[in-house]
């Protein structure tokens, strides 16, 4: 799998049309959620913003495999707007904490190493601009999985049931959980994306 990170404003516009048709795939369409154009068939929200940081995982033939989203919390984001009864205090807004979201791998790939693969490269992209922990709603199956796989991960408050899965609020360490990880890592994979490969990506740190 391919990584790539980049801001929705430096992605080609083909890639993020890929993605956006990618989450349709995952959230909508097997997933069940109501959300996204069933016109365009593209899943986005008012989260994707024109400076959100994106985790891109492409396969051979260059389809989006794997995604995730990244914000800034000083900025409006999906926890504290939408699920806030989650969190048992009031969500930190702080330049090194960001939020996680839409955080998906594509049935195709192998299970575990897919996962693992996007989670580090997520934290990678993350740590480049200076985050130090990332929080965000999961599901709680989900985070038990990054959990065996390494990473840190505290719940925030209560769970509750959600379309029939549990979900949670959830912080992970981005050092300590990177550590956890790189031990889990197929051999000769990078955890780091590959920031060249789209001019701008993240070149330079987000400002706040």
């Amino acid at each position: 799998m391919r990584l790539l990170s980049g801001r929705a404003c430096d992605l080609p516009p083909v890639l993020r049309n890929k993605l956006f048709a990618f989450r349709y795939r995952v959230f909508v369409e097997q997933l069940g959620w109501q959300l996204g154009d069933g016109q365009s068939r593209f899943e986005r929200d008012e989260f994707d913003r024109f400076d959100t940081l994106y985790v891109v995982g492409q396969d051979a033939r260059a389809e989006v495999v794997a995604c995730a989203r990244l914000l800034p919390t000083l900025r409006p984001c999906l926890l504290e707007r939408h699920f806030s009864d989650l969190l048992a205090a009031p969500l930190q807004s702080a330049a090194h904490v960001w939020e996680l979201s839409r955080f998906a791998v594509g049935r195709d790939l192998p299970d575990t190493d897919g996962l693992t693969e996007l989670l580090a490269a997520v934290l990678e992209a993350a740590a480049y601009c200076g985050c130090d922990e990332l929080v965000g709603v999961t599901f709680s199956s989900l985070a038990r999985r990054f959990r065996s796989q390494g990473a840190e991960v505290v719940s925030l408050g209560p769970s509750r049931i959600l379309d029939g899965r549990r979900v949670e609020a959830c912080a992970m360490n981005i050092h300590r959980s990177l550590n956890g990880l790189r031990v889990r890592l197929p051999v000769g994979s990078k955890a780091t994306p590959p920031i060249a490969e789209i001019a701008g990506s993240i070149s330079e740190k987000m400002e706040t």
